[in-house]
């Protein structure tokens, strides 16, 4: 966390504020917060969601940090990699733990439980679907000086990280499937409706 604070620090031109995202973080924030103490499974399957999906990026530089360029093919600043390196570990932990509590944790659920969570899971899997990348949710300002609206609303349909994350959430959802986070009449449907192609 140290290294990533230093980042922004020294990095001017890295901005939090209207990127979009803060008129809803407190809301997501508290609602996080409810959900974990009233159903834990709820929560981990969150962290799966948000997790998991596009990871496999963070995995491939961790193996080999060669990976590590922008999109401009300029070299990623070595702290940059840095974070990232960590941040990937850290995220493993998160994943290997939340896996494993959906799997105990599952099995004891109440039936009104695992509707509830089904239904959560069936919102954030949507999101992730109407995302379909890791790009910021709106255009911004911060964004201007380096993509039109035009090009970022075509980036967030088209984009190969689109594809990469369409089918790392098709790899969780059969997970989910198995064990009733997700019902199976929810991911026939999507099935059916070729998201996932």
């Amino acid at each position: 966390m140290a290294m990533f604070n230093q980042w922004v620090r020294i990095n001017g031109d890295i901005k939090t504020k209207s990127a979009g995202e803060q008129g809803w973080a407190k809301t997501i924030s508290d609602f996080t917060m409810g959900i974990s103490v009233r159903t834990p499974e709820a929560f981990w399957m969150n962290v799966l969601l948000f997790e998991f999906i596009g990871d496999d990026f963070n995995q491939a530089m961790r193996e080999n940090k060669e990976l590590a360029f922008g999109d401009d093919g300029r070299p990623m600043h070595p702290i940059l990699v840095q974070i990232g390196v960590t941040h990937t570990s850290e995220e493993a932990r998160h994943i290997a733990y939340a896996r494993k509590w959906l799997e105990k944790g599952m099995e004891t659920t109440t039936e009104q439980e695992v509707k509830e969570i089904q239904d959560l899971a069936h919102v954030g899997a949507q999101l992730i679907i109407d995302r379909r990348s890791n790009l910021p949710l709106h255009y911004s300002d911060q964004l201007e000086p380096y993509v039109s609206k035009e090009e970022f609303d075509s980036m967030r349909s088209d984009s190969l990280a689109s594809l990469k994350v369409i089918r790392q959430l098709k790899e969780l959802l059969d997970e989910f499937v198995a064990l009733r986070i997700i019902h199976p009449d929810v991911m026939a449907k999507w099935e059916d409706s070729g998201v996932f192609n």
